[in-house]
């Protein structure tokens, strides 16, 4: 009888101990994730706060910082190939080398093609996430590429982020960019988003008209809607 009993008793303390390993195993895995997602999260703002210096400070940047920038964001990449905000991070390195730093015609080709592959990257990981679109549409429309996929991206951005604060001007600027590109639908969708978004957020709308110098196009647009729309009296 004590020996059932110990046996018993020797066999939950077993168990026991392979439930404390499996616990610990688990611990340090998920531990490990933690610590890895830390270090993504850091890589990925380091990069975009680095980006947006860049484009603040308005200087040149030296091949060798961009290089540096674009080695450290690739190693990121290698932790999780599929993390959406480095992919996002990445596509921005070679976007700027595109936008700031092509020494020429093929070099600008070049850059983009490689940002509009990460950007595709990004939109297939985060369809409903407007930012993704936003740089697609924006770095083709740089490239002069305003094909049937620049058409998609500048109306998923007005889909999925239509009066997010950084979109809103965005889609106005791609929009009157891109006009004669559009089919008489198209057209009408953005008629109506421009005059909800003038009445609606009109600082916004006035400042990237006179930032870009498109108020004369947006008001002879606009205009044959409503002939008494802001702006343009």
């Amino acid at each position: 009888m004590n020996k059932q009993f110990d046996a018993d008793e020797g066999g939950l303390n077993n168990v026991k101990k392979l439930f404390a390993i499996l616990l610990l195993i688990a611990i340090t895995y998920l531990s490990y994730q933690a610590v890895l997602t830390s270090v993504i999260y850091l890589n990925h703002y380091h990069v975009n706060a680095t980006l947006d210096q860049w484009y603040e400070n308005k200087k040149p940047v030296s091949l060798s910082d961009w290089q540096e920038l674009e080695i450290f964001a690739i190693s990121s990449l290698h932790i999780n190939e599929d993390n959406t905000a480095m992919l996002n991070a990445l596509a921005r390195v070679y976007d700027y080398r595109s936008a700031k730093m092509a020494r020429s015609i093929n070099d600008r080709l070049f850059y983009g093609e490689k940002s509009i592959q990460y950007y595709r990257m990004v939109i297939g990981n985060r369809p409903a996430w407007p930012y993704g679109w936003m740089n697609l549409a924006q770095v083709k429309a740089r490239l002069g590429r305003l094909d049937d996929e620049f058409k998609q991206a500048l109306f998923q951005l007005l889909k999925t982020g239509p009066w997010e604060r950084l979109t809103l001007p965005v889609i106005i600027q791609l929009g009157l960019f891109s006009w004669h590109n559009l089919d008489d639908d198209s057209h009408q969708l953005l008629l109506d988003y421009f005059l909800v978004a003038q009445d609606e957020r009109a600082v916004e709308v006035l400042n990237m008209l006179q930032s870009t110098g498109q108020m004369t196009f947006y008001c002879r647009l606009v205009m044959q809607r409503d002939a008494k729309a802001m702006f343009c009296r």
